[in-house]
């Protein structure tokens, strides 16, 4: 198994507010995975050193990440890593809204380990209680 790449969103800014910036960072992003083998989609997107994201910031990358919600190709490949508490939980809400999953591992360590979670996930209480 090849270890997978590590897209460090800290290359780009310690913050992030807006759309366009979620767009201009994903493009980095698919250039990263365009440059790997074909069929490759895996990479790990660390946030370590990311000390704030808007919700329009994570919303344009996340919508991008995974653009077809839970059908995804492109999301089931990645694992997020390293955000702050708030931002993760920003993260999540914005991936329930959309109907969409991704992988997560509070380390970059825990996640080339294979120890992950799943955010976005639509737990079976929440659906009864809607």
């Amino acid at each position: 198994m090849t270890e997978m790449k590590v897209f460090e969103l800290s290359e780009f800014g310690r913050a992030f507010a807006t759309r366009e910036k979620g767009k201009a960072v994903f493009e980095s992003f698919q250039g990263m995975l365009d440059g790997q083998p074909t069929g490759q989609t895996e990479a790990i997107v660390d946030w370590r050193g990311v000390k704030a994201a808007s919700p329009s910031f994570i919303d344009e990358f996340v919508g991008l990440v995974c653009s077809d919600g839970v059908n995804s190709l492109l999301g089931e490949g990645i694992i997020f890593t390293g955000s702050k508490p708030y931002t993760t939980e920003l993260i999540d809400t914005i991936l329930r809204r959309r109907g969409c999953e991704l992988k997560y591992a509070p380390t970059l360590e825990a996640a080339r380990a294979g120890e992950i979670s799943v955010l976005g996930a639509v737990s079976a209480e929440s659906i009864n209680s809607a």
